[in-house]
């Protein structure tokens, strides 16, 4: 098992009894015996409890919160191409109504002087 650093220690044994008991019901005394330090590397690292439970939860929503950002750009991305073929069909649709109005202005026009 590798070894891991004060830290990361404190975060995964607050995490496991934060959901274990629930934050009122664990103090840090009960995370310095399980996480085997003592409460100057808390205080050290985090400084309070309400400053570690904000760590731990931050700790599982930046990966979530990264692809959510990811997720929502590529969401922007296919918007954007979306208006785009939305405005280019409006436009060749817009064309060729100009060029069936002009052909039939031809036609009338061309009816008009030569028949």
């Amino acid at each position: 098992m590798p070894k891991t650093d004060t830290k990361t220690r404190i975060l995964d044994t607050a995490e496991r009894l934060f959901a274990q008991k629930g934050f009122d019901a664990v103090s840090l005394r009960n995370i310095i015996a399980s996480a085997k330090v003592n409460l100057a590397a808390v205080h050290y690292h985090f400084g309070s409890k309400l400053a570690l439970i904000q760590a731990v939860i931050a700790r599982r929503l930046r990966p979530i919160n990264g692809e959510r950002l990811a997720k929502l750009a590529e969401a922007r991305a296919k918007a954007v191409l979306c208006l785009l073929m939305f405005v280019c069909l409006f436009v060749c649709l817009l064309a060729c109504l100009l060029v069936c109005l002009f052909v039939c202005l031809f036609v009338c026009l061309f009816v008009c002087l030569f028949v």
